[in-house]
């Protein structure tokens, strides 16, 4: 009998803990720098979606290739974190702190996922497939 643990044993991890290394974690620097940047993100499509779909009617955005541009990397900004949003521990009602993939992943697809996908849509460049350019005098 072999009283020494075999290396394949040794290395398992416990069930509850397979895949944490992928999770991300609240408390974690690079995830509350992350939150901050996507703070700002927000913040700029507070104030810039107003004005190109309501004062400029889409003048920017069709005229401007800048404007495009920056439009497009921040959508992709909000893919990012959409996909980023699967693998974010949460804490559930009891205050835990669950970091479970696939529990963390069946939350958010049945929570808040499809509104997030919606928001990391493309709008620009779908616009620019469906609505005709606009006519500017």
């Amino acid at each position: 009998i072999n009283k020494f643990p075999t290396p394949t044993s040794v290395a398992r991890p416990h069930p509850s803990l397979q895949g944490v290394q992928y999770v991300i974690f609240p408390y974690d620097p690079r995830i509350r720098r992350w939150d901050s940047f996507f703070l700002v993100v927000l913040s700029y499509y507070c104030f810039s979606v107003p004005y190109m779909i309501g004062v400029s009617g889409g003048y920017h955005m069709y005229k401007n290739s800048w404007w495009f541009g920056v439009n497009v990397v921040f959508n992709t900004i909000f893919f990012v974190d959409t996909i980023m949003q699967f693998f974010r521990a949460y804490r559930d009602e009891n205050d835990s702190l669950v970091y479970n993939i696939r529990k963390i992943s069946w939350n958010y697809f049945t929570t808040s996922f499809v509104f997030n996908l919606i928001a990391s849509f493309p709008s620009a460049v779908s616009s620019s497939h469906f609505i005709p350019p606009l006519r500017f005098q």
